[in-house]
């Protein structure tokens, strides 16, 4: 469980206040306008930016006094995919990350779904500077997925920021899939853009406005029109709903 009261963190003239916050361990979708404060929340958890709280714990344990050492053994977090200048290739960027040996991570590539089902087995030792967007995407999702497995006794956090940017739609499906399938007692928080999505795939959904948590759903199923048109600063006319009377956006 994920606890957070009164954390404050200002970026330039942005400012960041989470009153009350707690999530129960599974998949929330963290959504949003852009500068909403999505990325500065997971940072901030993930002990990337400087920040007051009068409370941040996981799983009863205390984010703040030992903020960065904490991080670094119970928390998995991508931050958003900029242009990565690392002339490394994926195997020795994970080697560097888990701190293993060539020949036991060598055994733990063939043991994990992640390189098969994110399409990197020819991408392993090609250095990262000759990839894609989408293909480097695709690297670093594995790495922060795989070193939650590695590290599955103490990581019980995964933050992940907009991974869906630059993927094809079959890993996109396959990560849902996958992200679905992790352990129960995991505290799982992802920002992305798939509002329709986020909205059908009964799970709680985070919203943020102006750098405070507009909503926290139970579900989409809880989300009404009049909340996506103050979220998004739309109109009613560009909303839909599904059979389930679930609101979604019509992109036509």
């Amino acid at each position: 469980m994920l606890c957070i009261k009164n954390l404050k963190c200002s970026v330039g003239r942005f400012q960041l206040l989470v009153e009350q916050l707690t999530l129960l361990p599974g998949l929330v979708h963290l959504v949003g306008s852009n500068g909403s404060g999505k990325t500065t929340l997971l940072k901030s958890i993930a002990g990337m930016k400087e920040f007051t709280a009068e409370q941040l714990t996981l799983n009863k344990a205390c984010l703040v006094t030992k903020q960065q050492e904490f991080n670094r053994r119970y928390c998995s977090f991508m931050t958003q995919r900029s242009d990565y200048n690392l002339d490394i290739t994926l195997f020795d960027m994970l080697q560097f990350i888990l701190v293993v040996e060539s020949s036991e991570l060598n055994t733990i590539l063939k043991e994990t779904k992640l390189v098969d089902g994110l399409g990197l087995t020819n991408l392993i030792n090609r250095p990262l500077t000759t990839l894609s967007g989408g293909e480097q995407q695709r690297c670093h999702i594995c790495r922060v997925l795989l070193f939650a497995e590695i590290n599955r006794a103490q990581c019980k956090l995964i933050l992940l920021d907009e991974p869906y940017t630059g993927l094809d739609v079959k890993y996109i499906l396959w990560l849902n899939a996958y992200l679905r399938e992790l352990p129960p007692s995991l505290c799982i928080m992802i920002s992305h853009h798939e509002i329709n999505y986020a909205l059908s795939a009964q799970t709680p959904i985070l919203a943020m406005k102006s750098g405070y948590i507009y909503a926290h759903f139970k579900s989409g199923e809880f989300v009404t029109p009049q909340n996506l048109c103050e979220l998004f600063d739309i109109n009613e006319s560009q909303l839909t709903s599904t059979r389930n009377n679930i609101c979604q956006i019509n992109w036509i």
